[in-house]
């Protein structure tokens, strides 16, 4: 089972943050920033600039990096400084970071001995904008990494793949799902290592996407109301798959909107802690990748049936709001991008949450996925 999160002894190890809590953030003044997007096999990150109304200020243009690899593009940091990249590698990726007002890229553990071999995933930012979230691959084993110096804390050990981890908005605390034995539990440990403890069991297939921004609840999905074949088939049962769970392992429930979980989308907060948005099946159309002989082509086929939602999670209202993939909140929550076909092409749109003002922004008609919506830094 998984140990408790005592520092593995070594030169790159140093101790972990203070566990003084950071402020939590609430939304940005308006939508204004760059919605940045990675073209599929291509070795670019693209970025389309909107103001803060949400409207295209300038057509997509590259990011100012050089790469020799087809990026998976990760979290930019809460300030915005620094963005995060994989260099795909199974079982995972390569780390790297960018730094936007530099304009430099390096890799996260430069100077490490391994810093060509240390592969894995990067989960998230801390809210000090400097420490990721980084499960290691190799070593089977989740870090606090300093993307400026590639030190880092060894937090705990997770026995094999960890299904999702996240940081609580104050920055003290990390959940994640690890393997106790043959089960998958839900762990807490704070950011200074050495006190991971069991939070919850969610008996079947889950994985943890989230806090929400004021740190009042987890989400994740699966549960023992999810099995394999659920996951299989693309069809999530009533009342899921998706969960809140209180920071104590308390007081959990199930959200009414129909995501679909195992094929890569996430569902991602508002900034104002209220809403949940996510990818589920359109009403009366079936979900593309399914149930399909020989199996389709994932870059196509993940835009069939399917649709966005928002779900607020205090009414339990939800809303389906377009056709379409991988939703990603603006800076001050009054809006989404999302990807969508609608056109007849691959592109980025955004909308309104009440479902208004629905544009497209791209037009280039170019495979593209893992969509982020970046702040400007003031």
């Amino acid at each position: 089972m998984p140990a408790t999160a005592t520092p593995t002894p070594g030169p790159a190890v140093t101790r972990g943050p203070t566990a003084t809590p950071f402020p939590t953030r609430g939304p940005a003044p308006d939508a204004a920033g760059t919605i940045l997007y990675a073209p599929l096999e291509q070795p670019v990150i693209m970025g389309v600039p909107v103001d803060g109304q949400g409207r295209k200020a300038a057509e997509a243009a590259p990011l100012p990096l050089s790469l020799d690899f087809t990026p998976i593009l990760r979290q930019p940091s809460p300030d915005g400084r620094y963005l995060l990249l994989l260099q795909p590698v199974e079982p995972g990726g390569r780390p790297y970071v960018f730094d936007s007002q530099t304009g430099q890229l390096w890799l996260v553990f430069r100077g490490h001995p391994w810093q060509q071999t240390i592969q894995g995933w990067l989960y998230g930012w801390h809210p000090d904008s400097r420490q990721a979230l980084f499960w290691f691959f190799n070593n089977e084993e989740l870090w606090l990494a300093d993307v400026e110096t590639g030190q880092y804390t060894v937090l705990a050990m997770t026995e094999g793949p960890v299904q999702g981890a996240a940081l609580s908005p104050d920055g003290q605390r990390i959940v994640y799902i690890g393997r106790s034995g043959a089960n998958e539990i839900m762990w807490i440990v704070s950011t200074t290592g050495g006190d991971a403890r069991q939070l919850f069991d969610p008996e079947g297939i889950s994985y943890v996407f989230g806090w929400s921004p004021d740190g009042a609840h987890i989400l994740y999905a699966g549960g023992s109301s999810y099995s394999k074949a659920d996951a299989a088939a693309g069809t999530p049962p009533p009342g899921g798959p998706l969960w809140l769970l209180d920071p104590q392992g308390q007081n959990r429930r199930p959200l009414s909107g129909h995501f679909l979980f195992g094929w890569g989308f996430e569902p991602v907060w508002s900034p104002d802690s209220q809403w949940v948005a996510l990818t589920g099946p359109d009403p009366g159309r079936s979900f593309g990748c399914a149930q399909k002989d020989p199996p389709p082509d994932s870059t196509t086929c993940r835009y069939e049936g399917t649709a966005i939602y928002i779900e607020n999670v205090g009414t339990g209202e939800v809303r389906r709001l377009a056709a379409g993939i991988e939703p990603t909140w603006s800076p001050d929550g009054t809006m989404l991008a999302f990807l969508s076909k609608q056109s007849g092409a691959p592109e980025v749109w955004v909308i309104r949450t009440d479902g208004t003002d629905l544009r497209q922004l791209t037009t280039d008609a170019q495979p593209k996925h893992q969509l982020v919506w970046a702040q400007t830094r003031r």
